[in-house]
């Protein structure tokens, strides 16, 4: 193997892990637990965009 052949080959498998670790998302166990309850409730808009969408509601007319 040449030398220009062997630094392509680490850059590229060095590359891949640093992608892959990027990709992948650890949490700890009382995180996950968290991220899954909110993931499986019903979406709940915080109070300041409720009031958003209620000044949009009566702001804007369909026709």
């Amino acid at each position: 193997m040449s030398l220009a052949a062997f630094v392509r080959s680490a850059a590229k498998k060095q590359a891949s892990e640093a992608i892959l670790r990027e990709r992948q998302l650890r949490l700890s166990q009382r995180d996950f637990d968290a991220f899954h309850a909110a993931i499986h409730e019903p979406f709940r808009p915080a109070p300041p965009l409720e009031e958003a969408l209620q000044r949009a509601r009566s702001q804007v007319r369909r026709v």
